[in-house]
């Protein structure tokens, strides 16, 4: 499994196949067959209804109830070294992107 996020009461999965989704009332798992699946790579975050994850040197989040994924602005462009180690929180509502650099012990500003 390479990521895994809640919304709505359904547990979504990234496998190597696709995704999958376990709806919690129903209790049955079932493939995902929509817009969540195009572009959902690495591992997610969800925030206020928004599902982000990083991929390709971007971060996207995937709006639940308008079911589109938009490309996160906010950032011009990432170091090169962005690509290593990238994990995503939600701090009191705000998505905090972390990242394993090459040289230790150096501050990069971003």
């Amino acid at each position: 499994m390479h990521a895994r996020a809640v919304v709505d009461g359904r547990i979504y999965a990234m496998v190597d196949w696709g995704s999958v989704m376990y709806d919690m009332d129903k209790e049955v798992w079932e493939s995902v067959e929509s817009e969540i699946d195009k572009r959902w790579r690495g591992r997610g975050i969800l925030i206020d209804g928004v599902l982000y994850c990083f991929g390709s040197q971007k971060i996207r989040g995937f709006d639940v109830k308008e079911g589109v994924w938009k490309e996160l602005k906010s950032v011009e462009s990432w170091p090169t070294e962005f690509m290593y180690g990238v994990r995503m929180a939600n701090l009191g509502g705000n998505l905090v992107v972390l990242w394993e650099g090459r040289e230790r012990g150096e501050e990069k500003e971003v």
